[in-house]
């Protein structure tokens, strides 16, 4: 399980804000990058859990534990994707990096109740968390790039592109994005 501040620039709306606006009236409100938290079965590769946030926090973390044990196929239908998001069930051990979220109490105590234990590698070792390093990598290279407000994934790349006068996705936008993305993808 990790965090990563996504690729993309996109319009920070607060539930639905922007439910039946007219479309000219995005261009005034403020832009910026989310985070989403991935968990995924190492030996299935199954992604089993996403969740988007401002920031990362313990409370995101803890939410986003929850979706490993629950059936998403509500989600998936909510998306409207061909499949169900049907993956889910228990773990013995997480793996994380050393991010707050992750070494916080909060954290730590909510896996423990699930029965399972927090493995944390050494700081600095991405490779030792490489399944979940990989998704991120795949979604910035196969799924950002189609996508309006990008930021690639350093300035030099990014060049002159203008991410935050091209963003046009609200975070349910974004989240749908994702979820079809990960399940019909």
């Amino acid at each position: 399980m990790d965090e990563w501040r996504i690729d993309l620039m996109t319009l920070l709306d607060e539930g639905g804000a922007f439910d039946g606006a007219p479309s000219g009236l995005r261009d005034r409100f403020r832009v910026g990058r989310r985070w989403l938290y991935v968990a995924i079965d190492v030996a299935t590769r199954c992604i089993l859990s996403m969740r988007l946030c401002e920031n990362p926090t313990p409370e995101d973390a803890v939410r986003s534990l929850e979706l490993i044990t629950v059936d998403k196929t509500a989600i998936s239908d909510a998306a409207g994707c061909e499949s169900p998001w049907d993956q889910f069930g228990g773990f013995g051990a997480l793996l994380s990096d050393q991010g707050p979220s992750f070494v916080s109490d909060l954290f730590r105590t909510a896996v423990t109740d699930l029965g399972a234990t927090v493995e944390t590698p050494p700081a600095g070792l991405a490779e030792m968390r490489a399944t979940v390093e990989r998704v991120f990598r795949t979604f910035g290279v196969q799924l950002m790039p189609w996508l309006s407000g990008r930021t690639f994934s350093n300035v030099v790349e990014r060049g002159d592109y203008p991410s935050e006068a091209l963003a046009v996705f609200t975070d349910d936008e974004l989240t749908e994005i994702l979820v079809r993305y990960v399940v019909d993808g």
